[in-house]
């Protein structure tokens, strides 16, 4: 699940062509396989500390409200 969010993550931003967020370059998706569970992106050289696999698009986290608490 967590690959399919990353993916989805990287998708919107480059739809909406999102290359830099605070400073920080955003990954540019090349491909990816839903079966295989792989994002493809090319790599930036430093800065670059961006992850998305905590990321939800387009609905709520899982998380309890006690667990997104702690």
């Amino acid at each position: 699940m967590t690959t399919l969010r990353k993916r989805d993550a990287y998708l919107r931003l480059r739809d909406h062509e999102v290359t830099e967020v605070r400073g920080f370059a955003v990954p540019f998706p090349i491909d990816y396989d839903d079966i295989k569970k792989v994002v493809e992106i090319i790599v930036f050289f430093p800065p670059c500390i961006i992850d998305f696999a905590k990321a939800y698009i387009d609905r709520p986290p899982d998380d309890t409200p006690e667990v997104s608490r702690d």
